[in-house]
């Protein structure tokens, strides 16, 4: 018998299983919606929206001071506290948008593309559509009600795909994708005030200490970006649209489980940490649990993406995407260092401490974006992947957990105790495949191609859950996220096969 899932744990699996499901389901989508974007449009489309967005991204740091965090984090709320929230958040999307319009014409100039003086002005409107949205919806992860967190977060994105899709067959070109993104925001703002009865006021009486709490989340925000989005600024200038286009979209694909699956988690794992703030034998406890499901879930995710990229390229994207393979390849596994460290973020948060996640970004920072403009200049974009992946398995991961640990109630044994069997599955996972691939006739046509797919997807799959049921077992089948996998899994397991649970 495995024992089942402790109550933290079973809460926090709900949530996750939820928030994942939104996040496949949308992804499911999205992947549609990317086949037939990317067959449809040029490297040039997505690298005018990617310039585009990252002046925004750029712009939008004087604004995310992530209230919602401050919300979450406060132990008692008043109606104030949702309002004031609310007011700074429409006044910064405000303020946001004039500063898209102004800088517009300059970005233009800057990277050569004039195109871009229209596209700021439509994205600064997506971005007062998002100041509008109902503080209130908050509550949601307040409370652990993921399953209508799972709703307003799954039926927008699925909005903007639908219309994002048929525009492209219409238009052509990046305007397709600018619409998407302008009619899914109003679709999340209209559904926060059909499913939250708060109707927000204007008020301002506790701006002070929102923004007291959520100044450090201002400045790792900002790291963030330089960390994120620095790659695209330097490949932009140095390299043009047409390379930016294709990094970004290399980008995208290589760390969907590092972005579309952590995120999730890590919205259900903040709430849950605050309730565990103050017992930090718990907060241990959850960590490991959370790490340990991570690991085990989203890690052979990443690695496997790495593993099979030649083949999805040719697949799923088209010929004339074929330079992406190898930086699908690189960014995935820097992907799989960066699904590690997600973790650390919800702890400092709930502890209160969100300027150490500042201060991790801002080393992050200061050692990545040197790499990458030494890289990009002189190798191009296979530098730029190189520096991704460098600095996430060697600098970053040494950087977060050499802070972690000495600011945190957790403790090295908890790390490695969670990590290192998935770790050394997906090593053996990884090579399965290659020498697999590696062993076939070279890829002659569509169905060759995916069949070949399909195969290694197939022999990942097994080989990697062969590995982790071996190594369980021999390490004596130790409580872990394989017995909390195992424990929901039994039941149904003897639901189907008709035994009783002694057998």
């Amino acid at each position: 018998m495995t024992a089942m899932p402790t109550s933290f744990t079973r809460k926090v699996a709900l949530g996750v299983a939820w928030m994942t499901s939104a996040r496949a389901l949308v992804r499911l989508m999205g992947l549609v919606s990317m086949i037939v974007l990317a067959r449809l449009l040029n490297p040039t489309d997505f690298g005018i929206v990617a310039m585009a967005m990252a002046v925004a991204a750029g712009l939008e740091l004087l604004t995310l001071f992530s209230f919602d965090m401050a919300l979450i984090q406060r132990k008692e709320m008043t109606r104030a506290h949702y309002d004031s929230a609310w007011t700074l958040n429409f006044l910064m999307g405000v303020g946001l948008a004039a500063a898209l319009a102004v800088a517009a014409g300059p970005v233009a100039v800057f990277y050569r593309e004039p195109r871009l003086d229209t596209v700021m002005l439509i994205i600064g409107a997506k971005y007062i559509i998002d100041g509008a949205i109902n503080t209130g919806t908050v509550d949601f992860r307040r409370n652990l009600d993921f399953q209508s967190e799972f709703v307003l977060q799954l039926v927008p994105r699925i909005a903007g795909i639908l219309v994002t899709i048929p525009l492209a067959f219409w238009l052509s070109d990046y305007r397709a994708l600018l619409a998407g993104m302008l009619f899914g925001a109003s679709i999340a703002c209209m559904m926060s005030y059909v499913m939250h009865p708060h109707r927000p006021r204007w008020c301002l009486s506790e701006a002070r200490g929102l923004i007291r709490f959520s100044r450090w989340l201002l400045l790792n925000n900002f790291v963030g970006f330089l960390w994120n989005r620095g790659a695209d600024f330097i490949i932009g200038r140095a390299l043009g649209p047409a390379s930016l286009g294709i990094y970004s979209l290399a980008y995208e694909v290589s760390n969907l489980p590092s972005t579309e699956m952590v995120a999730p988690i890590n919205r259900v794992l903040f709430p849950s940490y605050v309730q565990l703030a103050d017992d930090f034998e718990r907060l241990r406890e959850g960590f490991r649990a959370t790490l340990g499901l991570i690991a085990l879930v989203i890690l052979p995710a990443s690695i496997g993406l790495a593993a099979v990229a030649e083949p999805l390229v040719r697949v799923v994207l088209g010929n004339k995407w074929l330079e992406t393979i190898p930086l699908i390849s690189l960014l995935a596994v820097a992907g799989a260092g960066t699904v590690l460290q997600s973790n650390t973020g919800s702890v400092y948060n709930a502890l209160g401490q969100p300027r150490m996640i500042a201060l991790t970004g801002a080393i992050h920072a200061a050692l990545l974006i040197p790499m990458i403009l030494f890289a990009t200049y002189t190798f191009g974009l296979i530098g730029t992947a190189w520096a991704v992946l460098v600095h996430s398995l060697a600098l970053g991961m040494t950087t977060t957990y050499g802070i972690f640990l000495r600011t945190t109630p957790i403790r090295l044994a908890d790390v490695l105790q969670a990590c290192w069997r998935p770790i050394i599955a997906c090593a053996v996972m990884f090579g399965s495949v290659r020498v697999f691939l590696a062993a076939l006739e070279p890829y002659r046509d569509f169905i060759w191609t995916l069949g070949a797919l399909l195969a290694a997807c197939a022999i990942g799959v097994l080989t990697y859950a062969a590995a982790i049921a071996l190594l369980w077992l021999v390490a004596g089948r130790p409580q872990g996220a394989e017995t909390m996998v195992l424990g929901y899994i039994e039941p149904v397991w003897r639901r189907l096969t008709g035994t009783n649970a002694e057998s």
